[in-house]
């Protein structure tokens, strides 16, 4: 008998363990959100499979999440999604806005195996960042400040690996 994959097979595709490793986050049925926001636009996130969700609608998403629209829960829900969009670099949202989202939402209460997969990506994102800094300054010497802007990748990730990691309650598993 073959067993089920799990985000922990490192033979699979980043992606493809961040959909696992998020598999028992629940749907949003109706999500909060400000009256400014178009219902259309709501209803749509609601009712897409996550795996179907727009580049735009996830982008779109990520900086609205949990100031106008949805829950830490929702967050959660829609992680996979994020993700694969940081992977694929179609999220042009500063990285320290996925990571305040990740912060208001608890992700470090999270189960280890859904924080392994968000700072699996956090390092992609940050090893792409400083290959992308290294050619530039290859080309200008002087512009080096960039590698040093709290907006990037390789400042968030070391900003996630410092938050502390919420301890279960006893008898409590997640």
């Amino acid at each position: 008998m073959k067993r089920k994959p799990t985000s922990r097979d490192m033979d699979l595709p980043l992606v493809e363990r961040a959909y696992l490793a998020f598999a028992g986050a629940s749907r949003p049925i109706a999500m909060e959100h400000s009256p400014y926001r178009d219902p259309l636009w709501i209803k749509r996130m609601e009712t897409t499979p996550k795996r179907d969700i727009s580049d735009d609608d996830i982008h779109y998403y990520a900086g609205t999440a949990l100031t106008t629209v949805g829950n830490g829960e929702d967050y959660r829900y829609f992680m996979p999604r994020l993700l694969e969009a940081v992977v694929n670099d179609k999220v042009v949202h500063a990285a320290y806005v996925i990571v305040d989202r990740l912060e208001m939402a608890g992700w470090t209460a999270w189960s280890a195996e859904e924080r392994d997969i968000v700072l699996e990506v956090a390092e992609l994102a940050a090893a792409r960042e400083a290959a992308k800094f290294a050619r530039y300054l290859a080309d200008d010497p002087w512009g080096g400040d960039e590698a040093a802007n709290p907006e990037n990748w390789i400042i968030q990730l070391q900003r996630l690996k410092a938050m502390p990691v919420a301890q279960p309650e006893k008898g409590k598993r997640r």
